[in-house]
C-alpha cells in the first residue's frame, strides 16, 4: 500500500475473510505485501480492492474496540440462539 493508507504491519500475518457474491465466504491470509503499481481501468479489480480495504479497516476497528473493552462472551447464550 502507498502513503494514502494506514496499515497495521503487525496484523498482516493474520487470517481474514470476506463474503463473496454467490453467498459464500472467502477465507484469506496475508503473508506478504508487494508495492506494485495499480492497474488503471479495471472497475471490477477496483471494486474488489475497495471491498478488501474496507473489510481490513473494519476488522482493525473492531480489534481496537475489543482491545479497549472488557468483554465477556457467554457461550451458552450464543448456543441457545443458534
Amino acid at each position: 500500500m502507498r502513503g494514502d493508507a494506514a496499515v497495521n504491519l503487525a496484523a498482516l500475518e493474520r487470517m481474514g475473510g470476506v463474503p463473496i457474491a454467490d453467498g459464500g465466504y472467502s477465507i484469506l491470509r496475508i503473508s506478504k505485501v508487494l508495492d506494485e503499481p495499480v492497474k488503471e481501468g479495471d472497475p471490477q479489480l477496483a471494486a474488489q480492492a475497495a471491498q478488501l480495504y474496507g473489510g481490513a479497516q473494519y476488522e482493525a476497528f473492531v480489534e481496537s474496540l475489543r482491545a479497549q473493552a472488557d468483554i465477556e462472551i457467554n457461550a451458552a447464550t450464543l448456543e441457545k440462539k443458534q
